[in-house]
């Protein structure tokens, strides 16, 4: 049984465009897929909408050059995203995940509302109203950028990590270790032989080592690992992540 709900999206060479206008970027493929998240999310697929609103968090706190959310950078909801996910997905009453696409793609046709705001607090099920629109469009992203997924994908993250410094939403698959050791100790390990898929999880990628080939990751929800962070290597983010999206450098 699956248990995220970051569903693995069809490669297409339109993405890796910037600025790309949003009606020509087709429609979400299929998928299924779930994960068990906070009390209110629980079997909730929302992790792309999580990973989303964190990447958008982290965006604002560099560019006010503060470390910690206060007052000026309130949370934001990531249950509108996955509300809105879900309908640029064609399933706006189903909870069964989203792609990291369409997750972004609502940041740019959306935007981001406090989370103190949304009028559907913690229900998934109801979507946004009027209100919730108005209050979101004062967020909207301009662009989205896909990460080419390909042999130097290491070497595009770090660029966007170090020079353009822009956090990265991205899904990957993870293995039973995932519950296991790295709940302890945040280490993302290479699946053994006998490890079982437990389906594709979206999360953040926020700093790099470059010395070490590793990338530091906050996940989508929870405070296991290293208060909810973990390192991932270099050979594990080629292998396993599926999809990497980041915001228009433009914009930072």
């Amino acid at each position: 049984m699956r248990r995220f709900g970051a569903i693995r999206d069809p490669y297409d060479k339109k993405d890796f465009i910037k600025n790309i206008p949003i009606g020509s970027i087709p429609e979400e493929g299929s998928g299924l897929g779930k994960y068990l998240g906070r009390p209110y999310m629980q079997f909730v697929g929302s992790c792309t909408g999580e990973s989303l609103n964190k990447a958008y968090e982290i965006l604002r706190r560099k560019k006010l050059n503060h470390s910690e959310i206060d007052d000026r950078v309130p949370k934001t909801s990531p249950l509108f995203s996955y509300a809105m996910a879900r309908k640029l997905s064609g399933w706006p009453d189903r909870d069964i995940g989203s792609s990291i696409r369409n997750a972004m793609l609502t940041s740019v046709k959306y935007g981001f509302i406090p989370e103190k705001e949304y009028s559907n607090g913690n229900d998934w099920k109801s979507l946004p109203d009027a209100n919730d629109f108005s209050l979101a469009n004062l967020s909207v992203m301009e662009a989205v950028e896909r990460i080419p997924n390909d042999k130097d994908q290491f070497e595009s993250v770090l660029r966007v990590l170090f020079i353009e410094k822009l956090p990265i939403v991205f899904g990957c698959e993870l293995f039973t270790e995932f519950f296991e050791e790295t709940r302890r100790d945040g280490i993302i390990r290479m699946p053994k032989p006998s490890s079982k898929s437990m389906g594709y999880h979206a999360m953040v990628f926020y700093e790099g080592d470059q010395k070490n080939e590793n990338l530091m990751v906050i996940n989508s929800h929870g405070n296991d690992g290293i208060n909810g962070t973990y390192v991932m290597s270099r050979e594990y983010q080629e292998k396993y992540v599926i999809d990497s999206w980041t915001f228009n450098k433009d914009l930072y």
